[in-house]
């Protein structure tokens, strides 16, 4: 669970949410976890195909 601070609120509203987190060494982005749960046998490359395209 992530708390929405005031900082965090903003990011998002100026679109630059990813740089915000993108110094967390715990951050990963959508296709990145997509994957995650591919090689864990949870889920088919169809299901994630388009969101692996999006990176």
């Amino acid at each position: 669970m992530i708390n929405i601070t005031n900082d965090i609120a903003n990011a998002i509203k100026s679109n630059t949410i990813a740089t915000y987190f993108e110094n967390d060494e715990n951050y990963k982005s959508l296709p990145e976890k997509a994957y995650d749960v591919l090689a864990k046998g949870e889920t088919s490359l169809d299901e994630i195909y388009s969101i692996l395209l999006n990176v």
